[in-house]
């Protein structure tokens, strides 16, 4: 379910993020998976930030919320000759309790302001992301076949959402300039000319100070994507791969410097963990005849000593 656009931006003079309220309208508690996909602007030809910097820019807050993929490139996400966006996805799972509101945030660090300029905030090579968020009920693992996963409830569920934008603008503020004010002194000459008997000399300029600023919130509701702000969401089945996640799967590992596609692999599971792992995957491939085919020349190419086969065969 598409929820709204968003916007996270930070200049000298604003910083500005995205809050996102979700109640929770059924009894049972619920566990939400929020996807952030994001373009990054920069200039023409850049090759785009690393999404560490994106990561660095947008920091998640909120209540109890856990990061369960970080920012990364999207597959054939790099900008052609005189483009200037970068496409960026990540995605936050957040706990709601039954009939209770949670909230999860995408915000900027405090570096802009009058403050960020004088004591060196953090500089980007961008200013803003802008683009979308999505709210899904993904599956969650099965007690009974532990390897599997099953939906979280048997039919739609009722979510009421509220998202909002953030904005501190700082005002005021930046270095005053001191001027000594000199007293006039007496023009002898000043009546046979027809001038004034004093004479006034411009003041003189004997330093400078900081001006204190001062920063103004203004919190603003969003347009809801499906037009209302109670919805019906409905669970996902059992997870499985797509054909993106194999895409994306087949650059990393023809790549030989994986961080140029943003790439975490089982490298990151725990050597304990790593079978369970494999199996737990291994459920999740599904029935399509075209997928399996790619998987499995892929794993040939890798002079992996497995083959995947579906159901039917």
């Amino acid at each position: 379910m598409l929820v709204s656009t968003c916007r996270v931006e930070l200049r000298p003079d604003l910083r500005r993020g995205y809050l996102l309220h979700i109640t929770n309208l059924e009894d049972q508690a619920l566990d939400y998976l929020v996807t952030f996909v994001v373009t990054v602007h920069t200039g023409v030809m850049s090759s785009g930030p690393p999404a560490s910097e994106v990561e660095r820019f947008a920091a998640f807050t909120g209540d109890a919320h856990l990061v369960e993929q970080p920012f990364r490139r999207f597959v054939g996400g790099q900008a052609r000759i005189g483009e200037t966006g970068h496409m960026y996805s990540a995605s936050v799972r957040l706990f709601v309790g039954g009939k209770r509101t949670s909230r999860l945030g995408i915000e900027p660090p405090f570096a802009g302001g009058i403050l960020g300029a004088l004591f060196g905030g953090r500089t980007f090579a961008f200013s803003r992301l802008e683009g979308y968020v999505a709210l899904r009920l993904p599956p969650v693992r099965s007690r009974e076949r532990r390897f599997l996963t099953q939906p979280q409830a048997s039919g739609p569920v009722r979510v009421l959402v509220n998202p909002e934008t953030r904005t501190i603008y700082y005002t005021g503020g930046g270095r005053a300039e001191i001027y000594d004010d000199i007293p006039p002194f007496p023009n002898p000459l000043g009546g046979l000319a027809g001038q004034p008997n004093t004479f006034d000399p411009p003041p003189e300029q004997r330093g400078y100070s900081y001006l204190p600023s001062r920063a103004i919130e203004r919190t603003e509701p969003l347009h809801i994507a499906t037009g209302k702000a109670e919805n019906e969401l409905t669970p996902d089945g059992s997870r499985s791969f797509t054909a993106e996640n194999v895409q994306y799967a087949i650059e990393a590992l023809k790549n030989e410097d994986t961080e140029a596609t943003e790439y975490r692999g089982a490298g990151l599971v725990a050597e304990p963990d790593r079978a369970g792992a494999l199996i737990e995957l291994l459920g999740e491939v599904g029935n399509d005849a075209a997928l399996v085919r790619t998987i499995n020349q892929v794993l040939k190419e890798q002079k992996a000593a497995v083959r995947i086969r579906t159901g039917d065969e």
